[in-house]
């Protein structure tokens, strides 16, 4: 990302998309790291579960992100239809 910063000089829609991603990668990480303090927690008996309800749409766009260098790099193309309003409710 940092290469992409470097090269867009000015191209600011490359600048924004850039910055997106690298916003979004960022909370990835600190998901990371919250699961694996959670984890941590699991194993010692300290973790109380919550259930939630989940913007179905928003765990597709990330699942995408992670996987779209190893789609690009293979040749393959996604494509997905959701609805307007895709809600995953807890159980």
């Amino acid at each position: 990302m940092l290469e992409v910063l470097k090269h867009a000089e000015g191209d600011r829609e490359t600048l924004r998309r850039a910055r997106g991603t690298m916003e979004r990668q960022l909370g990835q990480m600190v998901r990371l790291v919250d699961d694996l303090l959670d984890l941590n927690r699991i194993s010692r008996d300290r973790l109380e579960l919550r259930p939630s309800d989940v913007e179905l749409s928003s765990l597709i766009q990330q699942a995408i992100e992670v996987a779209g260098p190893l789609l690009d790099a293979a040749g393959h193309e996604l494509r997905v239809d959701l609805p307007a309003r895709a809600h995953l409710s807890a159980c």
